[in-house]
């Protein structure tokens, strides 16, 4: 028996999540084409249930949703490498002064889990924005730039993970910085998106 991470119920299956829970994640695999990137792909719906569940992880550090929103992201990166050569996974970074203060880098914790189950290369790089992007206007984050820095030089291809998109700001700065590195080609996997 497993315990579901959205629930909390009991249940028996394959999936990190009960089957009543599956029903409520609206699989969209929607692929975006934005500056800097070959491909950048979605996986689900930002739904009501989404929403909530995205929020007590990130911002409420419930680890719990960790195996559930990581088995997400593994289960499309599959298909992404069915058709493209993929050498090294990030994810987008916290401000090392944020990641301080509440000791829970949301998506770093994922991108450890699906470089260890997948064995593509874990690449970092670092943020120099120290505003919260959350807690910006639309148009506050549409106009930044030089928000990311490569941390070293690397080739090959890079896949790129973050939970949500918004204006694309910090997915278009994420590819700069990955260029910057050396990567080859830049691709991206966002876990939600607006339809």
């Amino acid at each position: 028996m497993k315990i579901c991470p959205f629930c909390n119920e009991a249940f028996d299956g394959v999936m990190p999540y009960c089957s009543s829970c599956s029903s409520n994640i609206e699989i969209i695999r929607k692929t975006f084409f934005i500056d800097g990137f070959e491909r950048l792909y979605s996986i689900v719906y930002y739904n009501d249930f989404f929403r909530e569940h995205l929020f007590n992880y990130k911002f409420g550090m419930q680890k719990k949703y960790l195996s559930a929103l990581a088995y997400l992201f593994e289960e499309e990166i599959k298909k992404i490498m069915i058709d493209e050569n993929i050498d090294y996974i990030a994810s987008v970074p916290m401000n090392e002064e944020k990641l301080r203060k509440k000791g829970f880098d949301h998506m770093g914790e994922i991108v450890k889990i699906i470089s260890k189950d997948t064995g593509l290369k874990l690449y970092t790089y670092k943020k120099l924005q120290a505003r919260d992007m959350h807690k910006l206007s639309y148009s506050e984050r549409a106009h930044m730039k030089g928000i990311f820095q490569k941390s070293a030089d690397a080739s090959g291809n890079v896949l790129i993970i973050d939970d949500i998109i918004t204006t694309g700001t910090t997915m278009k700065d994420s590819a700069r910085a990955m260029k910057d590195a050396g990567f080859d080609k830049v691709f991206g996997l966002i876990l939600c998106s607006r339809r």
